[in-house]
């Protein structure tokens, strides 16, 4: 099977990862309406829907070496829509809770983007504007990722997640200056698709 163009691994690719794309947006639009609830009961001490969003010093952590020093300390917990299935739990901070909606709004439009360029791969003529665009929004993603998740870190002050910043960091910088390359390589197939469309 061919890995571009109709019928290729590419458009298969394209399917799955809009499937993926519609699971973390959905975990992402779902965060941000957790949050928004426990921040209003933070402020009301309202006890709304709370079978799903959980704020409190206990919230069923299990009882050992790690919870008990941190016994006393405001977590929450976010249940999936009608179940008792754990979506996402921690210290209720503002720089978890900021840590955490820069990741998962970065990975929902990365993973959307990567669909954009899949189904862009599928088509019969690959060396387009719409292709090159698309890794141009990439490219530019991986790369203004870098310094926002820095910023954070550097407000933040998290020196656990020191080393691990520094890693991806360089992993999304290396990813979106080699992207760049790949766009030089489909700007000069475009020219000569479009050189060889004239002659003909």
């Amino acid at each position: 099977m061919k890995l571009i163009g109709q019928n290729s691994i590419s458009k298969y690719l394209s399917y799955f990862l809009y499937v993926i794309f519609l699971f973390i947006a959905f975990h992402f639009i779902y965060e941000i309406i957790g949050f928004s609830v426990l921040y209003y009961k933070y402020k009301t001490g309202s006890n709304v829907l709370s079978q799903f969003f959980l704020l409190g010093n206990d919230v069923g952590w299990a009882k050992n070496e790690y919870t008990n020093p941190i016994k006393n300390v405001l977590k929450f917990k976010i249940f999936y829509p009608f179940t008792t299935q754990n979506l996402l739990t921690g210290i209720y901070t503002r720089s978890f809770l900021i840590s955490s909606l820069i990741g998962s709004g970065f990975f929902t439009i990365f993973i959307l983007v990567c669909y954009k360029i899949t189904k862009a791969l599928s088509k019969d003529q690959i060396f387009n504007i719409t292709t090159i665009n698309w890794f141009k929004k990439l490219a530019w993603l991986s790369i203004i990722y870098v310094p926002i998740e820095i910023t954070n870190w550097f407000l933040n002050l998290n020196l656990k997640m020191s080393a691990d910043i520094f890693y991806i960091s360089f992993i999304f910088l290396s990813l979106g200056i080699a992207i760049f390359f790949i766009i030089a390589f489909f700007k000069k197939g475009y020219e000569l698709q479009s050189e060889n469309d004239l002659t003909i």
